[in-house]
């Protein structure tokens, strides 16, 4: 169970690296010079940040944890994988977050 504990971490680590990409993705350039434009720019990038100190919060006390573990099993290789998968939807709460910040 050693190669599939270290197999699931560079997988977490796979995920969490496209998570930050496609996050920086959705980040849409200033096509145009005004400075609405780029206030808007600013607001994208300020709530890429956030959310990127978020997912490499996210990444620290997973590989913390991943350190503590011995043996593995295949409940915690499932739990992680279900993790996994609602990280990934990060980049969509980052869209979300980026066309509604005048909404509650």
């Amino acid at each position: 169970m050693e190669k599939i504990k270290s197999r699931l971490d560079a997988f977490a680590d796979g995920i969490m690296a496209v998570i930050i990409t496609i996050m920086v993705l959705n980040i849409a350039p200033v096509l145009h010079d005004s400075w609405a434009n780029y206030l808007v720019l600013g607001k994208h990038i300020g709530i890429f940040l956030i959310s990127f100190i978020f997912v490499a919060n996210i990444w620290y006390q997973h590989a913390t944890v991943f350190a503590e573990i011995e043996t593995i099993t295949y409940r915690i290789v499932i739990f992680d994988l279900i993790f996994l998968a609602f990280l990934a939807l990060m980049p969509l709460f980052t869209n979300m977050m980026t066309a509604n910040t005048t909404r509650i």
